[in-house]
Parts: C-alpha cells; sequence; structure tokens
C-alpha cells in the first residue's frame, strides 16, 4: 500500500499524548473525541520501528486505519530512541548520522505499508565543533537519499523546524533552499508559542480546548454527578 497523501484536513492527535495507553486504547480515545488522523510517533511505547515483527504490526495497524477511517502521519521524534542518554541524538548533521537515517529509512517503509500522508523528521541540533555551513550542507547530502528512497516508495518526507535545530524556522529553511522537502507545520505548537510570546493565558481561540480535553471534561463531570454506587463505592 503506497502513500497517498491528501489535500482534505482532517482533526488530529498525536500518539506522544497517550505515553499510558496502548496504541488500540489511543485510536479508541481518539476516535470517541472526534478526531480523524493520527500522529505516530515511532518508539517502544507504541510503534517499536526496529522490533522483529515490525511489518506485521504496521500491516495490521494498516488494517486498523482503514476500519475507522483514520488518517495517518509517520513521526520520527522520539527523544530516546536512538540514544538513551542525550535526548534527539543523534541529529543529522552528526558523525552519528547513520542512526538517524536508518529510522528515516524504516519510517518510509512503514509509511508506505499503511499509507500514510506523510514522514515527519527534523534536522536535529547543530553537533560540536561543527559550523553551521557545514551542518548545512551534512543535512542537504544526507537529505537527498532519503528523498529519493521516499518518492520511490510513494511517500511524501517532510522537515519540521524546531526552535535549537538546525531548520528552526521555515523562513531560514526556504533562505538556504536547502533542503527542498515539504515543510511540516505543526499549527497547535506554533499557536501556542504565538500567544505565550503575547502574554496570553490560553492557547486555544475563544477559550475552547481541543475535542480531547473536552471529552474528559465531559467524563469527569458524568462520574461525579453519577450515584456512588455507580462509581463502585460502598
Amino acid at each position: 500500500m503506497s502513500s497517498a497523501p491528501t489535500t482534505r484536513w482532517a482533526p488530529a492527535y498525536g500518539t506522544n499524548g497517550f505515553a499510558e495507553h496502548t496504541l488500540t486504547a489511543a485510536l479508541d480515545v481518539m476516535a470517541h473525541a472526534g478526531y480523524r488522523a493520527i500522529g505516530l510517533t515511532l518508539g517502544t511505547t507504541h510503534f517499536d520501528p526496529f522490533a522483529a515483527d515490525w511489518r506485521a504490526r504496521a500491516e495490521a495497524l494498516a488494517a486498523d486505519l482503514r476500519r475507522r477511517g483514520f488518517r495517518i502521519a509517520v513521526e520520527t521524534g522520539s527523544p530516546y530512541l536512538l540514544d538513551a542518554f542525550e535526548p534527539f541524538a543523534p541529529s543529522l548533521a552528526s558523525d552519528e548520522a547513520p542512526a538517524r537515517t536508518a529510522l528515516i529509512e524504516r519510517a518510509i517503509e512503514i509509511a508506505a505499508i499503511v499509507g500514510a500522508d506523510c514522514v515527519s523528521t527534523w534536522s536535529g541540533a547543530l553537533p560540536q565543533n561543527v559550523s553551521e555551513d557545514q551542518a548545512w550542507q551534512r543535512l542537504a547530502d544526507r537529505m537527498r537519499p532519503l528523498a529519493a528512497r521516499a518518492a520511490d516508495a510513494g511517500v511524501r518526507l517532510a522537515i519540521e523546524p524546531e526552535p535549537g535545530m538546525i531548520v528552526d524556522t521555515v523562513e531560514k529553511a526556504r533562505a538556504r533552499g536547502q533542503p527542498r522537502q515539504p515543510r511540516h507545520h505543526d499549527r497547535h505548537r506554533s499557536r501556542d508559542r504565538r500567544r505565550r510570546a503575547r502574554g496570553s493565558a490560553g492557547c486555544h481561540p475563544r477559550g475552547r480546548r481541543p475535542p480531547l480535553q473536552r471529552a474528559r471534561r465531559r467524563h469527569a463531570r458524568r462520574t461525579a454527578r453519577a450515584p456512588a454506587a455507580r462509581r463502585g463505592r460502598p
């Protein structure tokens, strides 16, 4: 099953917000809250990309997503998947970059199986003793074969700008002109940053919480109103 990107918008939520849920349970909660797409962060919590049964799990997930009518993006931002001591290491510009490129290559394979809209990755931080110009050159050199692999698999490869990383803004990426890949823009996170910069107390327009938070609050109110016997109390 190849990836088939679409411009149709769908409300989505990321699995990194469900550290205490199984992947199936997380999908159940998302569907109940009105979400119709998932950002799957590859890692030991929900989907280990290097497990022996990764392909079978990807095929099972593809079937589950089709049954639910869910879209998916595959994300590679698990902070300690590749290095237990340093978060988000290694970067694509570091000497240890082959571990990072291997993860992205596996993410592309998984994305092709589940029909993901894209694989989202990021550049990583500037390594010590590497200049910014050197880092950008390394990033470009290492992204080109990844982009070619993604194109062969029918998968869209995206870079997400992150503060403190080599590619930290869309503007800088455009000014550099490399890498020439679609940029994944986290609208919720960027809006939150802009509102915090203005001193706003909330990150959601007109004080409305996202559907998952609203669903949790409704459940808490119903539980609080339920008779004691229904809550399992004597």
